[in-house]
């Protein structure tokens, strides 16, 4: 079955600040997506802009998916206006997903990294244990269907208008009794996600994270998303974006 297909918008809404839920209906038959895969979405029309943009699957639900849409640059400007009925080209699902282990999840989410855990958290559903951190109340996400979803949740934010004041490192330890039980999942800003690998790995756990790279092609083919790792320099839209973070060289 082919990865590039045409899509329909059904609606683009704002659901925090900046950030629009993004959902389409598949118009020809697609691939079923997998938590942590992500797509090459089309942006303007017909070559401008020329490249796709990547986006992590939110969420799936039979013939349509959703995802995240926080405006950055002029891609994600004109992705975010645009509106229902219109019709779009669309790659994937592209990448690694996340590994679906038998230990404990903790699912570790910073900011827009949201985007790529929510469909995890809805696949772990009540064995989830989730730290869900950001700047401000105005910039979380589906709050009630997390708390509504995940087994356990706190939530933080950089100045205590929601949830507990601080960063998910500060509450990290809460979700880790018996060590050798739990495995990480974890996506966020890049400073996040090297704490958070760096205490998994002191302490033995097992820890995945999905990296974001800017991208052009999305298919392996251009090399411009490479990250080092103890196997070399890699690409995220092929061999990740997850990884372990155990492979990762966190300079």
């Amino acid at each position: 079955m082919s990865r590039s297909f045409k899509a329909e918008i059904i609606y683009n809404r704002e659901v925090a600040r900046n950030i629009k839920l993004f959902r389409i209906h598949f118009l020809t038959p697609a691939m079923n997506p997998e938590p942590g895969q992500f797509y090459m979405l089309q942006t303007g029309q017909f070559y401008d802009p020329l490249l796709k943009r990547p986006f992590s699957i939110f969420d799936a639900d039979l013939n349509e998916l959703s995802f995240l849409v926080r405006e950055t640059g002029r891609g994600t400007a004109i992705l975010s206006h645009k509106s229902a009925g219109n019709i779009i080209d669309v790659i994937g699902p592209l990448g690694m997903s996340y590994p679906i282990c038998q230990k404990q999840p903790v699912i570790i989410a910073g900011g827009m990294g949201i985007a790529s855990l929510f469909s995890l958290i809805k696949r772990f559903s009540e064995r989830a244990k989730v730290i869900y951190g950001a700047g401000t109340a105005q910039d979380i996400v589906y709050r009630d269907e997390i708390e509504s979803t995940a087994g356990d949740l706190i939530i933080s934010t950089d100045d205590g208008s929601a949830g507990r004041k601080g960063n998910v490192m500060d509450f990290i330890n809460e979700f880790m009794n018996g060590e050798e039980d739990v495995t990480v999942y974890t996506c966020g800003p890049g400073v996040m996600l090297k704490k958070v690998a760096e205490f998994c790995i002191r302490k033995g756990i097992e820890c995945y994270v999905s990296l974001e790279q800017n991208m052009a092609c999305g298919l392996g083919s251009c090399l411009g998303c490479v990250v080092r790792t103890k196997n070399g320099y890699q690409r995220v839209c092929k061999e990740g974006p997850v990884f372990s973070a155990s492979d990762i060289i966190w300079d």
